[in-house]
């Protein structure tokens, strides 16, 4: 442990770091109680959205521009979410 992290975690942030797994387990979960079918139409329809989006953001620079200004939020809320939930690890730098 360094000068910064002390070992200690309040409440709310191991709260929310217990519903982030918790919500990650469900996936599974649900799978495993929808029909197989069910489940490839679930996924086959993600796959086709993030396609997509994809071709989307190369070929139309408005939907591109949209789609990295959203990313480089979702990036910075991880960024800030991780530190904020005692992670030991700088994502700058290595220690």
């Amino acid at each position: 442990m360094n000068q910064i992290d002390n070992g200690t975690i309040n409440y709310r942030d191991e709260l929310v770091r217990k519903l982030i797994h918790l919500c990650s387990l469900s996936i599974p979960v649900i799978y495993y109680f929808i029909s197989r079918s069910t489940a490839i139409t679930i996924l086959l329809i993600l796959t086709v959205l993030a396609i997509l989006l994809d071709l989307a953001r190369y070929l139309s620079p408005g939907v591109g521009n949209i789609f990295y200004k959203i990313f480089i939020i979702f990036l910075i809320l991880l960024i800030w979410s991780l530190n904020r939930l005692g992670n030991k690890y700088n994502l700058w730098m290595k220690q």
